[in-house]
């Protein structure tokens, strides 16, 4: 029985442990970080971005997202998935707005549900693929480039990209691991079990130089955008900040966050690595977090303001959803 009946559904969803203790714990290292800086001069900084950037970061910000956009329709198609435009571009635009939260990637994937136009745990492995490839490219631009000082960094990250690759491969063509998940039973196990064999079958079937690789270029292509929104941003701060240094400096945030995504949301953790890294660049605290976090503000920004107005104008596509209950397409 709900003991909070009275409250929305919304408030009971953010109170929910595996949501509130991530984001309090994002908002205590956000808190951390600005403590240990001169936060009227770091703030200043932020005020000193021009309009001009914030044009062209929001720019950069229509670039990644639709890029990403046709990345994660080609993986959709790949499993059997040819959702109409207005459908996807809802879920699609709910997704980007929650990435900021616990569990929050897997919201398109939700929302495709329930509108009946795909089968969940299926449908989950084309956001599971795009998850793997974006850390696969973070790994290899940051052991291409790598940042000063970090020399642990470039061999670390080759074992690592070294282990994706092998796990990924093993989960896709383990005989073994498909028969066991198929034989659980019971009310608990047995639907857990079956939803991860669809997500590995979903996995198998987007295993093809066609996926994977036209899905890996567009990937590395829409990343870009990234530091390019970056150097634009620190540029407008008055920081002789290049292409490389900003596109290593987040990403360096940004792939501590692919692999924590599920513990820690992305807010505090990408300033927080961001700024160590800016450091290792040879930029002061109060620079390297104004130009992380200024860019992060404009960013978030920009692509709730693109993905809110989609959202808004598409929710009519909520209205009569069927629920779960989608065919899945045959494997």
């Amino acid at each position: 029985m709900d003991r909070h009946p009275q409250w929305p559904r919304w408030l009971r969803t953010l109170l929910q442990p595996s949501v509130l203790l991530p984001t309090l714990l994002a908002g205590a290292l956000l808190a951390f970080v600005l403590s240990i800086s001169d936060l009227p001069q770091v703030f200043g900084r932020i005020r000193e971005i021009s309009a001009v950037a914030v044009l062209l970061c929001a720019g950069c910000a229509v670039y990644y997202l639709v890029l990403k956009g046709l990345v994660f329709r080609l993986l959709l198609h790949g499993l059997g998935f040819p959702v109409p435009w207005r459908p996807f571009l809802l879920a699609y635009a709910v997704g980007e707005m929650t990435l900021q939260l616990p569990a929050g990637t897997y919201a398109s994937n939700y929302l495709l549900s329930r509108m009946g136009q795909a089968q969940p745990g299926r449908s989950s492995a084309a956001t599971t693929v795009l998850l793997i490839l974006e850390t696969v490219v973070v790994m290899a631009v940051l052991a291409a480039l790598g940042i000063p000082g970090w020399q642990w960094l470039q061999p670390a990250l080759v074992v690592l990209i070294g282990l994706h690759l092998g796990v990924m491969a093993l989960v896709v063509t383990s005989v073994a691991l498909r028969r066991r998940l198929d034989g659980f039973r019971g009310r608990f196990l047995g639907p857990i079990a079956h939803g991860l064999l669809d997500l590995v079958n979903g996995l198998r079937a987007l295993s093809t130089v066609r996926y994977l690789g036209l899905g890996t270029l567009l990937t590395l292509v829409y990343l870009t955008g990234l530091g390019v929104g970056l150097a634009i941003i620190g540029r407008s701060q008055g920081l002789d900040l290049s292409f490389q240094q900003g596109l290593t400096i987040y990403f360096a945030g940004l792939l501590v966050t692919l692999f924590l995504g599920s513990v820690l949301t992305q807010m505090g953790l990408i300033e927080a690595v961001g700024l160590g890294a800016a450091q290792a660049w040879g930029y002061g605290i109060n620079e390297g977090l104004a130009a992380v976090l200024g860019f992060r503000l404009v960013w978030i920004g920009s692509v709730w303001l693109i993905c809110g107005t989609l959202a808004f104008l598409l929710r009519g596509e909520l209205k009569g959803s069927v629920g779960d209950g989608v065919q899945e397409p045959p494997n």
